[in-house]
């Protein structure tokens, strides 16, 4: 974010200036000390990773989707409108393979952004084969695109064009030869674990040297981005203080503007009686965990809500609450927040499926055994055990990593020597 356009949301970036956002100093060091102390523990912490949901103060589904409504990923259209604008005047009148390739992290809505902005372009989708088509190297399926091959064209999705499998990147090769040899004007979209696979196995990155990236969420854009999301008929009507002290978690807009060094004016939050407002560093904490990726961060946040705060806060904040004139809700703390852990298991196989799931950004049950070799009967308990503790979820069939849960999965993975993606 920059100071000229500082409330800019949605910003696309070439891969390589991709940085997540720091992780404040005192959360390093309250991790650093509990994975101390876990090398000393003997048995394995076997109730850590399942989440409460027992919790009375939590808001029901409907009440949050008031609160902290669900993302709108057109929201990106006119970003993804900024950075192609160049492309497309470059390569207009080429005769030549000229295509762009958007990289995305898990739950950053690249996908679906990306299928808007060909449905408003009216750019022929490719819609991905079926697991079938995969393993049988996809020649009637390629047959597909002789027809209207002159016109230009989008793959929203070019994680489901593959299959980490011996018989599974034979369509994939088939596809991309096809797109150079007839000199295709293509826009692609790409998961990131599915990107970093692709650059090992096929080297991809040769044919699209220059991928665009959504940048990564700080906390001041998980500010403005929450703030808006509250927002009912462009009112303010929330205040966002945290449980376990009172203090803001959300800053107030009002401000008052005061000289810093150099005598730069920089703007200090106010309460509604004017007294300085308290801020906690709730959100530079998610926006680190989260990898600054847009749906993770809004996970957290709609699981960190609460009705009601801790004990007599309400009591120690009583005469600054006189002045809020919206209605006040509450953040549990960073260091409080349960969220899902990796279980300690000793299958070795688990870590295997949760790998292949995130390289495809979510298979079918059945695919799985077929791309990992582990009868039905193992994946099913696999799957069910890691859903029972909230790191997986299926919809229409397709287990996927939750989105509360990534940051974790990512990180034991990566503890555990995989191939993990660069974001």
């Amino acid at each position: 974010m920059t100071e000229q356009d500082p409330i800019q949301l949605w910003r696309y970036i070439r891969l390589e200036e991709f940085s997540k956002p720091k992780e404040p100093t005192k959360e390093t060091v309250r991790k650093g000390v509990l994975g101390f102390l876990k090398k000393f523990r003997r048995t394995p912490p076997q109730t850590e990773s399942a989440i409460s949901h027992t919790d009375l103060h939590v808001f029901p589904p409907d009440v949050l989707d008031k609160v902290v409504s669900p993302p709108d990923w057109y929201e990106q259209f006119s970003a993804l409108n900024v950075v192609l604008e160049d492309w497309l005047k470059l390569t207009a009148d080429q005769e030549e393979f000229s295509a762009q390739i958007i990289v995305g992290a898990p739950y950053s809505g690249t996908s679906q952004g990306v299928t808007h902005w060909a449905t408003t372009q009216r750019w022929r989708i490719i819609e991905p084969p079926g697991i079938e088509q995969i393993f049988e190297g996809g020649k009637d399926w390629l047959s597909q695109l002789d027809t209207g091959k002159n016109m230009p064209l989008v793959i929203p999705c070019l994680e489901r064009f593959y299959l980490r499998h011996h018989d599974g990147l034979t369509l994939i090769r088939k596809l991309l030869g096809w797109l150079w040899n007839n000199r295709c004007r293509c826009l692609i979209g790409c998961d990131s674990w599915a990107w970093a696979y692709l650059c090992k196995a096929i080297h991809i990155d040769s044919l699209f040297p220059n991928p665009f990236i959504l940048e990564a969420f700080d906390h001041e854009r998980l500010q403005h981005w929450f703030q808006s999301l509250s927002l009912i008929s462009g009112k303010e009507c929330f205040v966002f203080r945290q449980t376990d002290n009172g203090k803001f978690v959300i800053p107030p807009k009002k401000t008052l503007e005061t000289p810093g060094n150099n005598n730069i004016q920089t703007k200090k939050p106010l309460n509604n009686s004017g007294k300085p407002a308290s801020v906690t560093n709730f959100l530079n904490n998610v926006a680190s965990y989260s990898r600054g990726i847009p749906w993770v961060a809004w996970a957290i946040w709609r699981y960190s809500l609460r009705q009601t705060p801790d004990g007599d806060v309400l009591k120690t904040i009583q005469e600054d609450a006189k002045t809020d004139r919206c209605c006040m809700l509450w953040v549990i703390p960073w260091s409080q927040l349960n969220l899902p852990i990796i279980p300690y298991t000793k299958n070795q196989k688990q870590p295997f499926v949760l790998h292949t799931l995130l390289l495809h950004d979510g298979l079918p049950s059945q695919v799985l055994s077929h791309v990992l070799s582990i009868s039905d009967v193992e994946i099913i308990q696999i799957l069910h055990h890691l859903k029972n503790d909230g790191i997986l979820d299926v919809e229409q069939g397709i287990w996927r990593v939750t989105p509360l849960s990534y940051p974790s999965v990512r990180q034991f993975l990566n503890s555990e020597g995989y191939l993990v993606d660069v974001i």
